[in-house]
C-alpha cells in the first residue's frame, strides 16, 4: 500500500509546519506555556520545567524529522503520540469538570486563549490518525510541475483550514460564554 505522492507530501509539509509553529510558539512563550501545563494539574511540579523545555524540542524534532526521509516514520509516530497526549490531557480535565483551562495551543501575544473543549479533543484525535498516514510510503511515481503546485496549494489550504477551524472553535465557546 502506498499514498499518492501529492497527498503524502502535502500532509508531510502541513504537519511539519504545524509542529514547527507549535514548537516555536511554546519555546518563545515558555512562561505562558508553563502556566498552561501547570493549570492542567497532570505534571508534577518537579517535572514542570523539564516538560516546558522538552515538549517544544519534541515538537521541533517532529517538524524537522518529517522533512528527513530517514526519520519520517519515527517523526510521524511521535507526532501522533504527542497529539494523543494533548487529547488525553484535555479529555482528563474535561472529565474532571475543568473546562476553563487554556489549551496552550496559541501562546502568542494578545488574547489568544482557547479553552479546552470536546472539539479540541476530537480535533487532536483526528489529526493523530492523519499523522499516522505518513507512515505509509509515497508511491514512486515521478512528480511533475503541476504536482509541486498542488502540494504547495494543498499545504496552504490545510494551514488555512486548520487556522479557520481553531478560530471557529474558539469563537463558538466564547459566544456560548456570552449567553
Amino acid at each position: 500500500m502506498s499514498l499518492d505522492p501529492v497527498i503524502h507530501y502535502t500532509l508531510l509539509l502541513s504537519f511539519s509546519l504545524l509542529f514547527m509553529l507549535a514548537a516555536l510558539s511554546k519555546w518563545n512563550n515558555r512562561t505562558r506555556f508553563s502556566q498552561a501545563i501547570k493549570a492542567y494539574e497532570l505534571v508534577p511540579t518537579s517535572l514542570l520545567r523539564p516538560a516546558v523545555i522538552a515538549i517544544p524540542l519534541i515538537e521541533g524534532f517532529v517538524a524537522l524529522g518529517l522533512l528527513v526521509s530517514l526519520w519520517q516514520t519515527l517523526a510521524s509516530i511521535t507526532g501522533a503520540i504527542v497529539l494523543l497526549a494533548y487529547a488525553a490531557a484535555m479529555g482528563t480535565n474535561l472529565l474532571r469538570g475543568r473546562s476553563d483551562l487554556d489549551c496552550g495551543c496559541h501562546l502568542g501575544s494578545g488574547d489568544n486563549t482557547t479553552l479546552i473543549s470536546k472539539a479540541l479533543v476530537y480535533r487532536n484525535l483526528a489529526m493523530s490518525i492523519v499523522a499516522l498516514l505518513l507512515v505509509v510510503p509515497a508511491s514512486q511515481r515521478e512528480l511533475t510541475l503541476s504536482d509541486f503546485a498542488l502540494i504547495s496549494f494543498g499545504t496552504l489550504m490545510l494551514a488555512v483550514s486548520y487556522a479557520t477551524l481553531n478560530q471557529l472553535i474558539t469563537n463558538h465557546y466564547r459566544f456560548q460564554e456570552m449567553l
